[in-house]
């Protein structure tokens, strides 16, 4: 009972539902796909060539050509990464500014398209056929729309004046005169594919801020915030805001930290080096820019007022969404000490959706467990050392926490919200395996921890006894609470039992594991690989297959984009016409085969690609934090089972001294492999189990021969025979 009223109050004192009306919804693309996302990267680069004037050059047709081609599928592959938002508020948000900045050049403005990026990365870019890509984290550091719409008239004039397609032209030059031709262009030809600003020469970036204020000042947006983008981009790894961090936000009456804990004097925020002396530099350093634009600006007579035009409670509204969406791209690159950051700071906001920062939390701190319980603590830390301001705070009291007690945090942090998710599967599965990873790894008795029934006149007993023990001992004292709730005791001993049973069955294990046993599992093994697996499903969700041509002779094993695509439509059709024949039922989900109309096949893949994403990426089981968006994608397709698939292909070099030896034992026939092209082909399938996250089968093949259709189909067959086939 003690527990409950301990929730009660927890909720009507901070908590939980101490909401005013805001809600956080994630973003998503909405309404019918652009055709930017529709038209295949061959054809968009097809009609690109056919702009190109006939009176070009022969030398500047093939450079043209070549960054078409180039841009052209890095561009789409971003497009179809999930990341790429459409007709979402932040989206069209920034579309109605620039229309504001071209407003009395409408032909420009009707060929630019604007769309939002789920990054957590401070950048916008402008592709060379009007394409704006703008990060959702920018928008979560700006401090007004005058600042977004001076952005985007930079990004503007970068399409305007073809930048990229000219600094591609110009590394083309310089490339002729370079020592290392190939690896100088290589390097210089990133500036389309990483799809950064930063790649931009000096001149180029600077003409970019001066014509882009140009355009800016005929807006009516006031000059006054312009200064402050510099500030962001100097600051631009660090959170939106610096707000001290205290021990305290994470203890409860009875769970007090030591001291030593809390880190008391913080570095001082120096942001990115701003390269002073740049003279040697390519690109021009942040200070160097803010300077030429402060004597642009005392040269205006006209003084203009204006920080919003489109609406400045639009521009608050989303970008307080921006802060919200950086969580979920924390999360998602497991950059757990950020999203716990960032959630602190949104929590102090009046109107804060408490329930889904705190759930964010709890979402970190797991993730924080699990990688430290594996082994893998360096993977997730921040050194405090390099971190700067309040945020170094957070660093040092994580860092401090032993293994232990993280668990133990985590699993308080979670136990006292679990009741307020009863339908959140995912929230209590993570709560559950908490529970059972403090038990197996950390502590294996309720009996370690304090149990005193603690009312109003024991409270000052506990805490002078909590002084007058040993530092290590706060830790016992974190479930005083919970101890009253028949839940939480009946977990301690359901995990402790499940604990001990798996104990007992490894010793067996490691006993039974004799040489013979050892030898009968090998032969079952090997017998395994040559009948195939047995998954007796007949429904599987096939998601994204891929299909890349390769040259492996070359040291970037170049890849053969036009070919690729190409080989990925057969293969699509391929994978039609054998599940069809194995009668097995296998939708595919696939970007390219989406019409303008399936914008929630659109959503469903981008939730599949960062899922698949999330459990590859580990060598230890992880509840992925879009777990119950995914569980509703497999009740919709009815089918828990997902394949990825995918093929590599190629030519290789040849094997000199086989050949040699070939010429030796068969001369006829080793003289005519001279002249044949070496081939490889990889075969690989992954299926994975939504509701779990398991490996349910593992394909993989290689074989040294060109990937023929009669090769793929044979491949494909016998994929499909195995999955439905019952064991």
């Amino acid at each position: 009972m003690k527990y409950y009223i301990f929730l009660v109050a927890f909720c009507l004192t901070g908590g939980l539902f101490a909401q005013t009306g805001f809600q956080y919804i994630p973003l998503a693309s909405k309404g019918e796909i652009p055709v930017d996302f529709t038209t295949s990267a061959t054809r968009k680069y097809l009609n690109k060539v056919e702009q190109i004037p006939h009176t070009t050059n022969e030398h500047t047709r093939k450079n043209c050509t070549d960054f078409y081609l180039e841009s052209s599928f890095v561009v789409d592959n971003l497009l179809l990464s999930g990341k790429v938002l459409f007709n979402d508020p932040i989206s069209h948000y920034v579309q109605d500014i620039a229309k504001i900045l071209l407003k009395d050049d409408l032909a420009t403005f009707n060929k630019m398209r604007f769309y939002a990026v789920r990054s957590e990365t401070i950048n916008a870019f402008a592709t060379n056929d009007g394409i704006v890509l703008f990060n959702v984290a920018l928008l979560a550091h700006l401090k007004s729309e005058a600042q977004l719409a001076f952005i985007l008239a930079h990004e503007i004039t970068h399409f305007k004046e073809q930048h990229a397609l000219d600094l591609f032209l110009e590394a083309s030059a310089e490339e002729a005169q370079h020592k290392d031709k190939k690896s100088f262009f290589k390097h210089r030809r990133t500036v389309s594919p990483t799809l950064s600003s930063n790649d931009y020469s000096k001149e180029l970036e600077m003409e970019a801020d001066a014509q882009g204020f140009d355009l800016f000042k005929q807006s009516g947006y006031a000059y006054d915030d312009i200064d402050g983008i510099y500030d962001i981009l100097k600051f631009s790894e660090q959170a939106f805001e610096n707000k001290s961090f205290h021990k305290s936000f994470f203890e409860t009456d009875h769970l007090k930290f030591p001291d030593a804990y809390q880190l008391h004097e913080v570095a001082d925020i120096t942001g990115i080096d701003e390269e002073e002396d740049d003279i040697e530099s390519t690109h021009p350093s942040i200070a160097q820019r803010r300077d030429a634009m402060a004597r642009k600006v005392s040269l205006q007579k006209d003084k203009k007022d204006a920080q919003f035009l489109v609406s400045e409670e639009t521009f608050y509204r989303l970008r307080n969404i921006a802060r919200y969406e950086l969580n979920e791209y924390h999360l998602r690159s497991f950059d757990f000490y950020p999203a716990i950051y960032n959630a602190y700071l949104l929590s102090d906001a009046p109107d804060a959706d408490q329930s889904y920062l705190k759930k964010v939390i709890a979402k970190s701190l797991y993730g924080l467990v699990k990688f430290r319980n594996s082994g893998q603590r360096i993977n997730t830390m921040v050194p405090y050392q390099e971190a700067e301001g309040a945020y170094q705070q957070l660093c040092y009291f994580l860092n401090k926490l032993k293994d232990n007690e993280l668990n133990v945090l985590a699993l308080q942090y979670a136990w006292q919200l679990k009741p307020l998710f009863p339908e959140d599967q995912e929230f209590q599965t993570m709560t559950d395996e908490l529970f059972q990873e403090m038990v197996s790894i950390h502590y294996d008795s309720e009996k370690v921890f304090y149990k005193k029934d603690v009312s109003k006149n024991q409270v000052k007993v506990l805490n002078a006894s909590f002084e007058h023990k040993a530092e290590s001992d706060f830790i016992r004292y974190a479930f005083v609470d919970f101890f009253d709730d028949p839940a939480f005791v009946s977990q301690f001993k359901k995990c402790s039992s499940q604990k001990l049973k798996k104990d007992k069955e490894r010793a067996k294990e490691s006993h039974l594991l004799e040489e013979k046993k050892r030898r009968t599992i090998k032969k079952e093994i090997r017998k395994q690989l040559v009948k195939g697996q047995a998954l007796g499903q007949q429904r599987i969700l096939v998601v994204n297959p891929y299909y890349l041509k390769l040259d492996f002779r070359t040291e970037d094993n170049e890849i053969n984009r036009l070919a690729s695509e190409k080989a990925r439509e057969n293969l699509l059709k391929m994978i039609k016409n054998n599940t069809r024949k194995a009668t097995i039922k296998a939708p595919i989900l696939d970007f390219t085969l989406l019409s303008e109309h399936d914008v929630s096949s659109f959503n469903d893949l981008r939730q599949l690609t960062e899922w698949f994403n999330h459990q590859t990426e580990t060598d230890f089981p992880i509840i992925a934090f879009n777990q119950n968006k995914v569980d509703a994608i497999a009740k919709k397709y009815d089918t828990d089972y997902i394949l990825w698939l995918g093929i590599i292909a190629g030519e290789t070099r040849k094997d000199m001294l086989g050949l040699f030896s070939k010429i030796y034992t068969h001369p006829v026939y080793g003289f005519l492999d001279i002249f044949r092209p070496s081939k490889k082909s990889v075969i690989f399938a992954l299926v994975l189990n939504a509701k779990t996250g398991a490996t349910e089968m593992v394909k993989l093949n290689q074989v040294k021969k060109a990937d023929s259709g009669d090769l793929i189909n044979a491949h494909l067959y016998d994929l499909f025979y195995q999955i439905e086939r019952e064991p």
